[in-house]
């Protein structure tokens, strides 16, 4: 969290920022994987993730974390 914060990954840059520092908050670790492509995932999905593909090569931490927002928003609905 203190590394996203220190390069600037706010929720000004990415509105998903504060969603995804509370999912991620309660792990040990994250792998290498996740790391290398946040980035890349929050430059395709920049505001939005309804249109996420499931079937994109992304971590399954990330594809964890579409899953847990897409459930949520639709609860609320």
């Amino acid at each position: 969290v203190t590394v996203w914060d220190l390069i600037g990954f706010t929720e000004k840059r990415w509105p998903l920022m504060p969603k995804w520092i509370k999912f991620v908050s309660d792990k040990k670790s994250l792998s290498r994987d996740t790391w290398r492509l946040f980035y890349s995932f929050t430059e395709q999905y920049p505001k939005d993730i309804s249109n996420y593909d499931p079937e994109g090569c992304w971590p399954c931490l990330i594809d964890e974390f579409v899953e847990q927002e897409l459930k949520g928003s639709k609860g609320t609905q």
